[in-house]
C-alpha cells in the first residue's frame, strides 16, 4: 500500500518543525555524561595574566553514539566544575568574568587520534572560527554543590557559537583566550586523554602555534546540536497509515 503523499508531506513538515525546536546534546566522554571525572583543569577559565591555547580532538564514535550525525549543526558548548573544595560554591564572582578575546574554532580532524601533531594547525582540516572577540560569563553561572559520588556538578553557562555543520569523522576544537579580567578561575571537570574518546594539547600563550604532547588533561565537554528530522519516523508513519487502511 502506497503512503498518501498528503499525509507524508504533513509528516515531513511536522518533523522538520519539531527538529527545529529540539535540542540534542553530546557529552564527551559519553561515560561521564552523568558521572564525575577524576580531577580538575583550569585552562579554559584562566584569569588575568594567564592566556592559554587548548585543542581537543573528539572521536567520531563518541559523537555519533549520542545522535550527532553529519549535516547536523553544532550550536553551543559548555563544561561543568570539578568536585573540589578549591572551587567557590558559585563562579564567576559578582560582575562575572570577561575575556577581551576568546576564540573557538571547529574543524575536521586532519590526523588519526593517535597521531595528533603538537602543531595546532596541522590537526585541522577546513577550520571555521565559530566565535571570537569578547566573552562574558555571568556571575554565578557555574555551580559547585559537590554532590555525593559518583554524581557530577551541574553543567555551567553555555557558550553559543555560530552554527557549525558537523562533517563526520573526528571533530577538533581549538580554544585560545587572552586571560579574563579577574584574578581567579574555576577548575573544570576532566579525565585523561584516551584514544577511545579524545586527546588534548595545551600551550601557555594566546594564539600559540604549538603545544605539548597530545596527552594533556581532557576537559569533559557537552556540545549542543540541532537534530535532523527522523527519516525512520516518517517511514514508520507511512507503515502505520498502510496498516490502518488494510483494516
Amino acid at each position: 500500500m502506497r503512503c498518501n503523499p498528503i499525509v507524508l508531506a504533513a509528516a515531513v513538515l511536522a518533523a522538520a518543525s519539531g527538529a527545529a525546536s529540539a535540542q540534542g546534546f553530546a557529552v564527551v566522554p559519553q561515560a561521564n555524561a552523568n558521572e564525575r571525572g577524576n580531577g580538575g583543569l583550569n585552562t579554559l577559565t584562566r584569569g588575568d595574566g594567564f592566556p592559554r591555547t587548548y585543542q581537543q580532538q573528539f572521536t567520531e564514535a563518541e559523537l555519533t553514539a549520542q545522535g550527532l550525525m553529519p549535516g547536523m549543526p553544532l550550536t553551543g558548548i559548555t563544561w561543568r566544575t570539578s568536585i573540589t573544595t578549591s572551587n567557590d560554591p558559585t563562579w564567576p564572582p559578582p560582575g562575572g568574568a570577561t575575556w577581551d578575546d576568546y576564540e573557538i574554532t571547529f574543524a575536521q580532524a586532519a590526523n588519526p587520534i593517535n597521531a595528533m601533531s603538537s602543531t595546532f594547525a596541522d590537526n585541522m582540516l577546513n577550520p571555521v572560527m565559530v566565535r571570537s572577540g569578547q566573552l562574558h560569563i555571568p556571575e554565578g553561572t557555574f555551580a559547585s554543590p559537590n554532590p555525593a559520588a559518583p554524581d557530577p556538578n551541574p553543567w555551567g553557562f553555555e557558550i553559543p557559537v555560530a552554527p557549525y555543520t558537523y562533517q563526520g569523522g573526528d571533530l577538533v576544537v581549538l580554544y585560545s583566550h587572552d586571560g579574563s579580567n579577574i584574578p581567579g578561575h574555576v577548575f573544570l571537570d576532566r579525565v585523561g586523554s584516551d584514544d577511545a574518546w579524545g586527546r588534548a594539547i595545551s600551550a601557555s600563550s594566546f594564539q600559540a602555534p604549538t603545544g605539548g604532547n597530545p596527552t594533556a588533561s581532557f576537559t569533559i565537554t557537552r556540545f549542543s546540536f540541532v537534530p535532523a528530522p527522523g527519516a525512520s519516523a516518517l517511514f514508520g508513519l507511512c507503515g502505520l497509515v498502510a496498516l490502518r487502511r488494510r483494516r
